[in-house]
This record gives C-alpha cells, structure tokens and sequence, in this order.
C-alpha cells in the first residue's frame, strides 16, 4: 500500500536518481569517458551500465524494504539471495534495448526522463518478485510479516497455524475461531 510506495519512491529519490545521474552524467560517469552515439560508445555504456551498475543498483533495491522497516542486514541479505537473479534476469530483457534506444538517439538531458518511465514498471515487477519470494519463504519459516512487511520474530509462529493466523490479521482477514 502506501507504505510500499513510499518506501519505493524513498529508494528512487535517495539512491536510484542521484546514482543514475552519477553513473550516466558527464562530469563523472560514462558520458565523460565514452562520449556520444556512436555505436562503440553506445554498446560500451550499455555493457558497463549492465555488468556493473546494475548488479549495484538490484542489491540496493531489493535490500531497500528490509533495511527501511527495521528488519536488518540479515532479511536484507536473504532478500537479495532470493530475489536478485529473478529480477535481474528480468531487467536483462528490458532495459539493453531500451538503453540501445536511450543512449543512442536520446539527448543526454533527456536520457532520466526514458529511464524513470521504463523504472516504473521494471521496478513495480522487481517489487512482485520480492514481494513474492518473501512470502514463499515466511510460509516456509517460524517467521512471520505484519501490515508494514516487518519479519516478526514468534517462537508461538513455529506452527502452520500460528503463521496462517498472523498472516490472515496482517492482511486485514479475520481469524476464524
């Protein structure tokens, strides 16, 4: 809900936006030493962006929840373990020709407006994969999520009962008796 989007347009305003405009601007990124639309330039930028920054870019992200709700380096790092090759390979498939497109005939000043359009929906499928290899793995684990995605630690979890009870109030169902 609202907490999720927040916390996703904190990652886009903190991380993403200043890293992108690190990464791609002249003064210090890619356009500074491989410069213009030639097609040596254009392939070695996307190469670069692709093997180096977005590895990067996917652990920050995929980390972001954990790390903004409290839940620690630890639910970060599992995050990132189950979810960084479903939404990189993903992104493989969006973002080298959308890049060949951007980089190419897009003027540099124009390239973050192309990028944030495409992030909405590359970002929102990364988010349902996340989402959904959490939720596979509380399932499978005594811990369990509140309304906020917050892992809550129950040693009374420990059964199938407990965590399906949990996880119907977490998602606004009421518990039978």
């Amino acid at each position: 809900g609202f907490m999720r989007t927040a916390r996703n347009a904190g990652f886009g305003f903190c991380f993403h936006g200043p890293w992108i405009h690190m990464a791609w601007g002249r003064r210090i990124g890619l356009e500074r030493f491989f410069p213009g639309t030639a097609w040596s330039m254009v392939i070695t930028r996307i190469f670069l962006d692709q093997v180096v920054s977005m590895p990067i870019v996917y652990t920050a992200f995929l980390s972001w929840p954990a790390l903004t709700t409290g839940q620690g380096i630890e639910a970060a790092a599992a995050n990132v373990r189950h979810a960084f090759w479903p939404a990189v390979s993903f992104a493989w498939s969006v973002w080298p020709m959308v890049h060949i497109f951007n980089f190419k005939y897009v003027p540099l000043q124009h390239r973050l407006l192309v990028t944030n359009v495409v992030a909405l929906g590359v970002f929102s499928y990364a988010t349902f994969v996340s989402d959904q290899t959490r939720a596979a793995a509380d399932l499978a684990s005594p811990l369990a999520v509140d309304s906020t995605g917050a892992m809550l630690p129950d040693p009374a979890l420990a059964s199938g009962i407990g965590r399906a009870r949990l996880l119907r109030v977490a998602t606004g169902q009421t518990p039978s008796i």
